[in-house]
């Protein structure tokens, strides 16, 4: 487990074509060039993390309501193993840096339900759903 840095990204890059490839966006084509600058972007304002064959990568942001409360957000993540050890990675990150909540997101899925209860059992609750639309 380590963070990443832009000697990294050739590996985030590969990974991040491999979880687009599984996901509903895979309709949409993935450019190298926008992988790399988005992953250089989070690693600017935020923090990657590499395990393996996996990176979880997000930003601390200010809650909308009150700019002094921060949330270590997540953008992706990614693992065909060591999930739990990035997302711990990230959330002790979070903590780290003052964040008083740790968000991570889920893309719809068959697997949804596994999703729900691995965040469940790892203390998260559902706050929001997001819908997208093709216009």
């Amino acid at each position: 487990m380590r963070k990443a840095t832009p000697d990294d990204i050739e590996q985030i890059v590969d990974l991040g074509r491999r979880f687009h490839a599984s996901t509903h966006w895979s309709r949409v084509e993935a450019k190298d060039e926008d992988l790399a600058n988005f992953a250089l972007g989070v690693m600017q304002n935020g923090v990657i993390f590499l395990d393996g064959d996996g990176m979880c990568g997000g930003v601390m942001t200010p809650a909308f309501f009150n700019k002094s409360v921060k949330v270590a957000a997540e953008l992706f993540w990614y693992a065909t193993t060591g999930g739990k050890q990035l997302r711990s990675a990230f959330e002790e990150w979070g903590r780290e840096n003052g964040a008083s909540f740790c968000q991570f997101s889920g893309l719809e899925s068959t697997r949804s339900d596994s999703l729900d209860r691995l965040y469940r059992m790892a203390g998260y609750g559902a706050v929001e759903m997001a819908y997208l639309k093709v216009l």
